[in-house]
């Protein structure tokens, strides 16, 4: 495979279109958000900490690794707004959706400094394992997310305070009705 930096770039870009419009749309309609969302940030850290770790005369599949972890960071990227949109309440979706936005934008605008800690760390691989730690951090917090793929969406915040309310009284998972559960 090619070091050249246009190709490389081409193919990073050519791994959302299946992430974008592909594969994430049946699967998450199948298995739901939840599941999909935390097995897609389990398998970017896992390649991210594989790309770490692996020797750098292996260029091609380094090159397979991080087309590997793009795909799956980008399958993340979607259903996350997604979900996003289902969890806040008709009232205040937008307003809630807008300010999960700005704060993944700060992500965004501190990632080139994670970057720069390999010259200043004098270790090549450390963004790469920063990257991988919140990737498998961001599947952690996925854990506590409710389903939300066969849930009612709530219209108003006296909804989901009411639905907070029920799932501390009932013993089946969060995002799940007990008449659900199998």
């Amino acid at each position: 495979m090619s070091s050249d930096p246009y190709i490389l770039f081409f193919l990073s870009s050519l791994m959302e279109v299946p992430a974008y419009s592909g594969i994430t749309v049946p699967i998450v309609c199948r298995w739901g958000r939840k599941p999909v969302i935390i097995s897609s940030f389990i398998l970017t850290g896992m390649s991210l900490f594989g790309l770490a770790f692996m020797p750098l005369n292996l260029l091609t599949l380094r090159i397979v690794l991080t087309l590997i972890g793009k795909l799956f960071v980008s399958c993340g990227f979607a259903i996350i707004y997604l979900l996003g949109a289902e969890l806040y309440p008709t009232t205040i979706r937008t307003t809630g959706l807008g300010a999960a936005v700005i704060i993944g934008r700060f992500g965004s605008m501190v990632a080139p400094y994670f970057v720069d800690l390999k010259i200043t760390s004098r270790m090549d691989n450390l963004p790469v394992i920063l990257f991988g730690c919140v990737s498998i951090i961001a599947a952690g917090v996925g854990f506590t997310l409710p389903e939300t793929r066969t849930m009612v969406m709530p219209d108003n915040i006296e909804d989901v305070e009411n639905e907070f309310h029920d799932r501390l009284s009932d013993p089946a998972p969060f995002g799940q009705h007990s008449s659900e559960v199998v």
